[in-house]
């Protein structure tokens, strides 16, 4: 009896592998991709397979690719779900909207949990931003932002002044960062 097991095409094993590059950090958000003729050796595959899995990473938002110039990295693509995510949605609103207020800013050393959930040393010192959100004049909501230094360096991170617009379009505007993915943790306790 045939086996009814088959390997996936050729180029969605290039595809696969190229994803887990660019999830893992081989390939940062920023940096050229490989050439065609360099990918097509590293394979061993034809160059019709390596183009259709550049299409492919294209298309689904994990690269850019520029005539002439190569591939680039745009990080892992936002999916609809992600973009209902509250760790999200915290970062995309400005800390100057009504009922919210700043009360602690700066870099400090980082909790034990922190460090666990960003994979970091003991005694890792972190930027952070933590606010208080009020409903009808009731604290309701404290968010803790975490920031490793080298990503605030050289924006309004450190800054104690509420940033006018969120997390997210400050490091686009300031630094062209993209942010690739949050760790993200909530907690409730009773009142």
């Amino acid at each position: 009896m045939p086996s009814l097991d088959f390997e996936p095409p050729k180029y969605a094993r290039v595809v696969l592998e190229l994803r887990r590059r660019i999830e893992e950090g081989q390939y940062p958000p920023g940096s050229m991709l490989p050439s065609e003729s360099q990918l097509v050796r590293e394979f061993a595959v034809g160059r019709t397979t390596v183009v259709r899995a550049l299409q492919m990473l294209q298309q689904d938002g994990w690269i850019v690719r520029e005539h002439g110039r190569g591939s680039f990295v745009k990080g892992r693509p936002a999916s609809e779900r992600e973009v209902t995510r509250p760790g999200l949605a915290v970062l995309d609103q400005p800390e100057t909207r009504d009922g919210v207020s700043l009360v602690q800013v700066g870099t400090v050393p980082a909790p034990s949990p922190v460090v666990a959930v960003l994979g970091l040393g003991e005694g890792a010192s972190l930027v952070m931003r933590r606010w208080v959100s009020t409903r009808d004049g009731v604290p309701s909501e404290l968010v803790t932002c975490w920031f490793p230094p080298e990503l605030a360096y050289g924006t309004d991170l450190g800054s104690d002044s509420p940033l006018p617009v969120g997390v997210r379009a400050h490091l686009r505007s300031v630094r062209q960062l993209r942010i690739d993915h949050i760790a993200e943790r909530l907690t409730a306790s009773p009142a």
